[in-house]
């Protein structure tokens, strides 16, 4: 009974520690350069830019860990 159990265990803690990441598409565009990275912005072109298993960095820490969220950021440069 006791080496059903440790079975057992093993192989939960082998399933959970599978774990996927979300993707992440990563564009510049400056001046409209970039015409898949503009808005309207439509995945379906993009390929070429997505990135699986996104990394960022933490706040206080050194290194690249799996994102938790995507940001998009939109501005203009005025001189």
């Amino acid at each position: 009974m006791t080496w059903k159990i440790f079975l057992t265990s093993l192989l939960l803690i082998g399933i959970c520690s599978i774990a996927s990441a979300i993707d992440c598409f990563k564009c510049v565009s400056i001046n409209g350069d970039n015409p898949a990275c503009e808005d309207p912005f439509h995945n379906n072109s993009t390929v070429g830019i997505l990135e699986s298993n996104c990394m960022g960095g933490k706040k206080g820490r050194d290194g690249l860990f799996p994102a938790s969220s995507c940001l998009k950021l939109s501005g203009v440069y005025d001189m």
